[in-house]
Formats: structure tokens, C-alpha cells, sequence
């Protein structure tokens, strides 16, 4: 069953007596099962059980564990009826880095693997470079869109202008410290927008930035021309604003850009499909933080 961007449900009986595993369902590969019970050791795994089985294992141990534990719920209210000490667990992979342990739909813990980046990868986020989009395009009110490029000038309601250069933004103005501090404060959340808006930056950097003065700063995104009540596009990046103020990319809930993330996504998910058996030291996590090859 492909397993990856898909999602998979499977469903066991565990008995706590026994410590054993059974399915409770067909689609339940036999000797993942098999394994998890230790009737297959690690020295004989067939090709059946690879990445996705070893992250499914460490979540249903982790989750029974907790069962035993009763951090869960008292575990007597959970168990089968006429089957004392037997319990039905369901594992769920929600999408390829996020997994769910329950029973009868309730008592959740969900797990998400991290994503580690490489140097290589993670030089792409420029936070000195220059601006990446450069070309300028009017509001298109088809898809929302705008873009914030060189020459770009943005009035602040203290009388203060924030002009975006090649690969800065200056501000213009006289005023006192508090005004000056103000604007300044904006015009390093636009910086870090534009570099977000261009896959060059981080989300969480406009939020350090604008997160005390978030509506302002919306504003100023508001004067391109787009309507930030719903989602919007500015340079190449799809565009939210959650109900504090915070500018997230729609749908990223990973804060790395997402063009960064997906790319790393398939070099893991290909590094899960790969079998136990057929692991070598060549084929590990490393991998991925030294840019090789799978």
C-alpha cells in the first residue's frame, strides 16, 4: 500500500497480558506484525518492513507504554468488552511526517517527524541578499496578488516613509526616538516580509519584528492593493494573516519556506521507503545534512 501523501489507517488488538500484537484488519502487513511481537528479530527482517514501519513501531510502543502507565485514561474503561486486558488500538499516518495513536477515536497522541535541512539548503535563506523578485506587477485581483519590489514606498502614519532598495529597506523621516524607533521597527518586519514573500526568509522573522505593532504593519501590506481577509499572493509566496496579526504562508504550518520543505520532504520519503535490511551506512539520516545521494 503506498503510504507516502496518502492517508493510512490500521487497526490492532493489543493484549496486555500477553505484551502481543494481532491485526484487526487485513490490510495489516503480517510481518510488521510478526516483528513488533519479536517473533522476526532485527537480524532477519524480509523486505516488507522498512522506514514507515520502524516510525510506526516507535509510536505504538511509546503509546502502550503510556497505556500501562495509565497516563492515558484508566485503562480498564478501554478495554474490549468480553475480552479482559485486550484493547483496540487504531494507527493513523496523517500525512507523511504526522502519525496518530488511538483508541475508539479518542485518547490521541500524535507524533510529527522533524525535518532536518542541510547547509546548502539552508544558505538559500538570504537574509542579505539581494531581493529576489525585482519585476513589478500591478494588483491582479484574479488570484490577489501584488508584489513589493526596488522603489516601492510605503507612508507611515507618523509621517515616516519606508523605501525598499535592492536589498534593504530604508527609512525616511524625522521625528522623535519613539517615531524613529517605530518606523524602524516596520521597516525591518518589511525586509523580512519581502525576503518570506520570496522564499529567501523565515515567517517567524516577520513576527519578531511586527508582532507589537502586527496592524500597522498589515497596512502597509493592505496598500499593495491586496484584501488580507482572505488568502493573498505577494512576489511568489501564498499569503494568510491568522487573528493576532501574524503573516504566515498559507498552508506551511513548518516555517521554513515551503518550496524548502517539500524538497527535503521527498529525499526523506524515499529515504522511508528504503527496507531495514537494505540500510548501510551510506543510507542513513546523514544523507540528508550532507547532500548525498540516496
Amino acid at each position: 500500500m503506498e503510504r507516502t501523501n496518502n492517508k493510512v489507517r490500521y487497526e490492532y488488538y493489543y493484549n496486555m497480558k500477553s505484551g502481543k500484537l494481532q491485526a484487526a484488519e487485513e490490510s495489516v502487513n503480517k510481518d510488521f506484525v510478526d516483528w513488533f511481537n519479536g517473533e522476526i528479530s532485527n537480524d532477519e527482517l524480509p523486505d516488507s518492513i522498512d522506514g514507515y514501519d520502524e516510525r510506526q513501531k516507535r509510536i505504538l510502543k511509546q503509546y502502550i507504554e503510556m497505556l500501562k502507565e495509565g497516563t492515558i485514561i484508566e485503562k480498564e474503561d478501554l478495554a474490549e468488552e468480553g475480552r479482559e486486558d485486550t484493547y483496540k488500538i487504531r494507527y493513523e499516518m496523517i500525512d507523511s511526517v504526522t502519525e496518530r495513536v488511538s483508541i475508539n477515536g479518542s485518547y490521541k497522541l500524535e507524533s510529527r517527524m522533524a525535518i532536518g535541512y542541510s547547509p546548502k539548503q539552508l544558505a538559500q535563506v538570504k537574509f542579505y541578499a539581494d531581493y529576489l523578485t525585482q519585476e513589478k506587477k500591478a494588483y491582479n485581483i484574479e488570484n490577489n496578488s501584488a508584489t513589493i519590489v526596488k522603489g516601492d514606498v510605503f507612508r507611515l502614519k507618523n509621517g515616516y516613509q519606508l523605501c525598499v532598495g535592492e536589498n534593504n529597506v530604508e527609512v525616511i523621516g524625522e521625528g522623535t526616538q519613539k517615531d524613529s524607533e517605530y518606523a524602524k521597527q516596520l521597516a525591518n518586519g518589511l525586509d523580512a516580509f519581502i525576503r518570506f514573500s520570496n522564499a529567501q526568509g523565515f515567517s517567524q522573522n516577520v513576527w519578531f519584528w511586527t508582532k507589537d505593532v502586527s496592524w500597522d504593519f498589515i497596512e502597509i501590506i493592505k496598500s499593495t492593493g491586496v484584501d488580507v481577509a482572505k488568502e493573498f499572493i505577494i512576489n511568489e509566496v501564498k499569503c494568510v494573516i491568522d487573528e493576532e496579526g501574524k503573516v504566515e504562508e498559507a498552508g506551511n504550518i513548518w516555517g521554513i519556506p515551503e518550496v524548502l520543505y517539500q524538497e527535503q520532504l521527498q529525499r526523506y520519503e524515499m529515504y522511508w521507503k528504503i527496507p531495514l535490511n537494505r540500510r548501510t551506512e551510506d543510507l542513513n539520516p546523514d544523507c540528508f545534512l550532507e547532500d548525498k545521494k540516496i
